[in-house]
């Protein structure tokens, strides 16, 4: 997967997204613009529910469907169609998708703060 392509292309997520929804979103595209310049174009999905957020490359549409976590499982990260489905079981485990993302790709936080 290759994440600097996928920061240039486009950030999908359900249109009507609860507020930690829309902040996941909100942080991925922020560090995504950090780590390589680029943030996704944020693409809301009309009449999508759920937990969850798709980078797709630049030339993609929106997921068709998306998958759940696997049973008993909080969030997975799901390679699929040249893109990164990030699916949680709450809209807070998104939030930490997206952080245990971020935390693959090298960034990290101090409890000092910046």
């Amino acid at each position: 997967m290759d994440l600097a392509r996928l920061a240039a292309g486009a950030l999908y997520r359900p249109d009507s997204a609860r507020a930690p929804v829309r902040f996941a979103a909100a942080e991925l595209r922020a560090y995504l613009t950090r780590l390589f310049g680029d943030a996704p174009g944020e693409r809301p999905v009309a009449g999508a529910t759920g937990a969850w957020l798709h980078l797709a490359p630049p030339e993609a549409d929106s997921p068709p469907e998306i998958p759940a976590p696997p049973a008993g499982a909080e969030y997975a990260l799901v390679p699929r169609a040249g893109g990164l489905t990030l699916t949680a079981a709450t809209p807070r485990a998104l939030v930490a998708a997206v952080y245990a993302l971020l935390e693959a790709a090298g960034c990290e936080w101090s409890p000092d703060g910046p």
